[in-house]
């Protein structure tokens, strides 16, 4: 695994979930912006931030953080930081629709999208399935 760099899109994995955001470096200063649930006026509501690391990793420890690879177009990462910043303050995060991981893929591929939740639909498909197969040959569901 490599350290992560200006412009990364970094995660950590906590226990039923992934967070992630833009890993930002200026000299010695290192910074995430993210979405959070809490903002400088101590209103709990989920914005997107710029950070600590500390405050990101959110008790995790720092050699959690991995950093997201991708393939095809990519944004420079001072273009990643750049749109990364000009969502700072913004809120609607949905878990579904517009969650940490949309935002973070979103400033360094220009793409919306989230691995977990297409794996969460996935998986949440494949348990109907099974229901009503099991449903559909007489055994006991629940």
């Amino acid at each position: 695994m490599r350290t992560a760099e200006n412009g990364d899109v970094i995660k950590v994995d906590h226990v039923i979930y992934s967070h992630y955001g833009i890993y930002v470096r200026e000299g010695w200063k290192e910074s995430v912006i993210h979405y959070t649930d809490e903002n400088s006026a101590g209103d709990f509501k989920r914005m997107i931030s710029e950070t600590s690391v500390k405050h990101f990793l959110n008790g995790a420890k720092r050699e959690d953080i991995s950093v997201v690879s991708f393939t095809g177009h990519v944004y420079s990462a001072e273009e990643t930081v750049r749109r990364a910043r000009s969502k700072l303050g913004k809120e609607g995060y949905n878990l579904v629709t517009n969650n940490c991981e949309h935002f973070a893929v979103w400033c360094k591929t220009g793409h919306q999208r989230s691995s977990q939740v297409k794996r969460g639909k996935s998986s949440l498909l494949m348990t109907c399935v099974g229901i009503f197969f099991m449903a559909i040959c007489g055994r006991k569901v629940i």
